[in-house]
């Protein structure tokens, strides 16, 4: 699950970081970090970081203050994304 880190974030940005994925039969190739916006219920892809193992976090820019957003990190390995 991801975690804001707030000492790096400000009013119109979010620092975002997650823990390496659960490893299972196929090796984890990448990362894709995914926003929703609360009101809309509008989903995003903010990071694709599908072949790069060693980014485990992301600064995203251009919210709106007193907008909620959720995030959520999909693992990637050669065959599939996770749930």
């Amino acid at each position: 699950m991801p975690q804001v880190k707030r000492s790096l974030s400000t009013l119109t940005s979010v620092f975002v970081q997650w823990q390496e994925g659960e490893k299972g039969d196929l090796e984890i190739t990448g990362y894709k970090l995914f926003m929703i916006e609360l009101a809309t219920g509008n989903q995003k892809l903010v990071y694709d970081g599908t072949q790069n193992t060693g980014v485990k976090s992301y600064l995203v820019e251009g919210l709106q203050t007193g907008h909620y957003y959720s995030f959520f990190v999909k693992t990637i390995n050669y065959n599939q994304e996770s749930e």
